[in-house]
């Protein structure tokens, strides 16, 4: 016995998908609105999901010689302590003990 399906309650005149809902179609003044609403919504969001994608890139770009900085300092770091008479162990830089 499986569970009663009805239509979902929407907006008169006007056709949607959502999850779990049935296709309901219908015609008018108010569903041009809505579309015109739903439209305007989808556009806004891919204007910020673009801008968002073209700050990220910008950052990327102003972060890359950073990053080529951090790396070096921390290969140089390591090549000191080595030399130095320094290990690793566990994640943490320990003296060699000398015997």
């Amino acid at each position: 016995m499986g569970g009663e399906r009805r239509k979902p309650l929407l907006l008169p005149e006007r056709a949607r998908w959502r999850a779990g809902e049935e296709r309901v179609s219908r015609r008018g003044e108010v569903a041009q609105l809505i579309a015109h609403a739903d439209e305007t919504r989808r556009r806004v969001r891919e204007a910020r999901r673009k801008q968002v994608r073209e700050e990220l890139a910008r950052m990327e770009e102003i972060m890359a010689p950073v990053l080529e900085i951090d790396e070096a300092t921390r290969v140089l770091i390591r090549a000191h302590l080595v030399a130095g008479g320094y290990h690793r162990r566990r994640g943490e830089w320990r003296r060699e003990r000398s015997t």
